[in-house]
């Protein structure tokens, strides 16, 4: 689907639920959430939550928890999964996984460092290692390797939703990572040190035009900046009436992963919310 640039200007609410009703929703780790077929994914302790957008109900998968459980028993797991119509894609300390939705193995590629974060896009999937980034096709299975240098994955970047590959926050500059028609990776940088950092600025969602960013203490409005300008936000949407700040208790809990993040899919914005216990989704 195209991505539309003109997103509305207000919220609107989809899910609110809470660990009182569902105590599965305790200890969730809001990685970079993602929303496929009308249903959130998330990873909680040695488990993987689905909460539908319309219904408002919390859901699991045993099958797959069970393939996953020796996984999280020796500490291979590191909280993310990717849903795709061929199953769910996992990274991990090892490789990269792809687990059926009846709980079968139907990929792994080892890789020599710890995976970090793995993401898919129409064609491959795409997975940041330690000093080297590898796309697998989708399709093929063919294996492509870019190599990386000691400049990412510093203890202050961030992983913002990309659905073009993976794209990283390593504060004085953006990484890209996609693929070309051959299905090679391609890095692209992007310099932050002109961005006049007026605010604290935690970088959410990126696509080939705009990233979307918020200040991390007040948590107040959202800005839609483009990349050939990026100290004017060419839309603002305010955020306010919901209450997003943290208190510094929260705020020192999160440590650098808020538990405010943005994904998008079927031609739509959604805000994830997890505060004190309670999750909510939002559409605009």
């Amino acid at each position: 689907m195209a991505t539309r640039y003109s997103p509305a200007d207000s919220l609107k609410r989809m899910v609110n639920v809470s660990v009182n009703n569902y105590p599965s929703l305790k200890g969730i780790w809001l990685w970079t959430p993602v929303i496929f077929r009308d249903t959130l994914y998330v990873c909680g302790p040695e488990k993987m939550l689905m909460i539908d957008l319309k219904k408002g109900t919390v859901g699991t998968n045993s099958k797959v928890n069970a393939a996953l459980a020796p996984l999280w028993a020796r500490r291979l797991m590191n909280a993310q999964v990717v849903p795709t119509e061929e199953g769910f894609y996992y990274a991990c300390s090892d490789g990269v996984r792809l687990i059926a939705r009846d709980g079968r193995l139907l990929l792994y590629h080892k890789t020599p460092h710890p995976v970090i974060f793995v993401n898919v896009n129409d064609h491959a999937v795409i997975a940041h290692c330690l000093r080297e980034v590898v796309s697998i096709d989708r399709i093929s299975l063919q294996v492509h390797v870019l190599k990386t240098n000691d400049d990412l994955a510093t203890t202050m970047g961030a992983y913002l939703s990309y659905k073009d590959g993976i794209c990283r926050d390593e504060l004085t500059f953006m990484a890209e990572f996609t693929t070309d028609t051959t299905g090679a990776l391609v890095r692209r940088d992007i310099d932050l040190n002109g961005f006049n950092k007026k605010e604290d600025a935690y970088f959410l969602y990126a696509n080939k035009e705009f990233y979307v960013y918020y200040d991390m203490e007040k948590r107040d409005v959202l800005y839609f900046v483009n990349k050939q300008n990026l100290n004017v936000p060419f839309k603002k949407i305010d955020i306010r009436k919901y209450n997003f700040k943290p208190t510094t208790a929260q705020r020192e809990k999160e440590e650098d992963n808020p538990g405010l993040k943005l994904t998008y899919y079927n031609d739509a914005f959604y805000l994830v919310s997890w505060k004190q216990g309670q999750l909510q989704v939002f559409t605009f």
